[in-house]
């Protein structure tokens, strides 16, 4: 079964919430490194204190971050959620980038279909691709290559002549 794209808006509104996601954990984190161990101390039981409703678990979790490891573990456990938000931003923006392409082949009728060739990847995967020398993993690189992609348009427009001088 072939892997089909979200609409372009789906992709864009996810781009959009993660990256407000992403910017918010970036100030709690920095807002987090400019506060002074006091202080700290006193913004994180307020909020362990004041966690009435749909906040009592997140109140609880953080209670238990910061008894067991206190300012760093909060602070790395911030970090490391951006990171992860910052992964999954980076895998929304990869596949508007994919969506782009292939919606620029399909309107130039070098593809029939908007099916998604590749696998999103991730932040980390990509970093690693970096240093591999290996070639290009991604089944779409190898199936439409800059020459492939000219030779198509090539004999498209050699077709479209043949069907004009009939």
């Amino acid at each position: 079964m072939k892997n089909k794209f979200e609409s372009k808006t789906s992709i864009v509104g996810g781009i959009i919430l993660y990256a407000f996601f992403f910017l918010a954990c970036i100030s709690f984190l920095v807002y987090g490194l400019l506060l002074n161990d006091s202080r700290f101390d006193e913004v994180i039981m307020h909020y362990i204190n004041r966690g009435k409703g749909i906040n009592i678990k997140t109140s609880k979790i953080v209670a238990v971050i910061y008894t067991y490891f206190g300012r760093k573990g909060c602070i790395t456990f911030i970090f490391l959620g951006s990171l992860l938000i910052y992964n999954e931003l980076f895998k929304e923006i990869q596949t508007l980038r994919r969506y782009l392409r292939k919606e620029k082949l399909y309107k130039m009728g070098l593809v029939s279909d908007m099916d998604d060739d590749e696998k999103p990847k991730g932040f980390i995967k990509s970093i690693i691709q970096l240093f591999h020398k290996s070639k290009s993993s991604s089944p779409f690189a190898s199936k439409y290559t800059r020459k492939k992609l000219r030779e198509m348009k090539r004999e498209l427009k050699e077709i479209e002549k043949k069907h004009r001088n009939r």
